[in-house]
């Protein structure tokens, strides 16, 4: 994707269900599908089954932004032959994934400083930290 469109992948928004526990030693399956590319957005749909009972699904929204320019790729007037060869059929979740918007009348709750080992070379907090710091809080 760089080599040919100087675009990478870059992950925006993810939802996930669980409908029951995955248990210790259970084997985790993710059967993943797109939906194929709108304007600058692409969805993703996973299943995540144990054995063959789905035990939860998930779905992401992906962008692809040029390095250079910082602008998203426009998959509905730039058509990537990669995207469309990957369709498998499987029928697209109705799940779509919005911005989040704060409420009007938040209130802070925590004040909390960014640690070093939180972060990665770049100096961004590694996402899997977020859960963390709503748990905490």
């Amino acid at each position: 994707m760089l080599a040919r469109y100087g675009v990478v992948w870059m992950l925006t928004r993810i939802w996930v269900r669980l409908d029951c526990p995955v248990k210790w030693l259970d084997t985790l399956t993710l059967r993943t599908w797109h939906r194929g590319g709108k304007g600058v957005f692409l969805y993703r749909d996973y299943d995540l089954c144990v054995g063959q009972e789905r035990v939860g699904e998930a779905v992401a929204l992906w962008v692809l932004p040029n390095l250079e320019t910082k602008r998203m790729l426009n998959l509905t007037q730039t058509p990537v032959q990669e995207i469309e060869a990957s369709a498998n059929g499987l029928p697209p979740k109705t799940k779509t994934l919005r911005a989040l918007h704060p409420k009007k009348n938040a209130a802070l709750i925590e004040s909390r400083l960014m640690r070093y080992s939180e972060t990665d070379v770049n100096g961004h907090i590694n996402n899997t930290k977020y859960a963390d710091f709503c748990c905490d809080t």
